[in-house]
């Protein structure tokens, strides 16, 4: 019963928050990590008009938008998360169809959660990759992030062949000496930082 109300009471107060517009960010290692270290770092030399697309989106991503010195677009599969999204650029569809809602538009693309969350093998992986490679400007950056253990991830992210479309490279953010870095001990969370290459002849057209 104290279950139940307490799902309620966190329900309303989502809703409440919601109608004010209030933030509601997820105070963990790396969600402060994505907030305080790599958004500053991808504020510091946007070109006027420059998208970021967001994949996969919440109540704690809702203040997001704002923070971020570019026109950002979201995108998530999940209807009823709609509202989570940035009002009137937000796309209900799937990541690995990026294609059938967006060209090659985007200076950055971030995807935070979707490994083990949905998007749960090398196939879908390697999907992934494809559509955002596809979506990317020769350069643009891609940063992935994920909970880098068994219980979310069988296998390698480097061995998917669509991972040698992107090149790994160190962000320019105090610290942070390593393409990969682990933020969050607890749930071994962590962001890779990935630049999109040009296209190959052998690599495969997109259907």
């Amino acid at each position: 019963m104290r279950s139940l109300f307490e799902r309620l009471r966190r329900s309303v107060r989502k809703r409440i928050a919601i109608w004010r517009d209030e933030p509601m960010p997820l105070r963990t290692p790396d969600r402060e990590f994505l907030e305080q270290r790599i958004f500053p770092f991808l504020n510091v030399h946007p070109a006027a008009g420059d998208k970021l697309l967001f994949i996969g989106v919440a109540a704690y991503t809702r203040h997001y938008y704002r923070q971020l010195r570019y026109d950002v677009r979201t995108i998530d599969f999940n209807r009823r998360a709609k509202k989570y999204g940035h009002s009137g650029r937000h796309v209900v569809g799937s990541a690995t169809e990026l294609t059938r809602f967006y060209g090659r538009e985007f200076a950055v693309i971030v995807a935070n959660g979707l490994i083990g969350y949905g998007l749960d093998d090398r196939a879908g992986f390697g999907r992934l990759l494809q559509m955002c490679h596809a979506c990317l400007y020769e350069g643009g950056v891609l940063i992935i992030g994920y909970n880098d253990n068994a219980a979310h991830l069988d296998f390698v992210l480097r061995d998917v062949e669509e991972y040698g479309w992107f090149e790994e490279f160190v962000p320019a953010i105090n610290t942070v000496t390593s393409a990969t870095i682990k933020v969050n001990p607890t749930n071994d969370h962590t962001f890779v930082f990935l630049k999109s290459q040009p296209a190959r002849r052998s690599q495969a057209p997109l259907r």
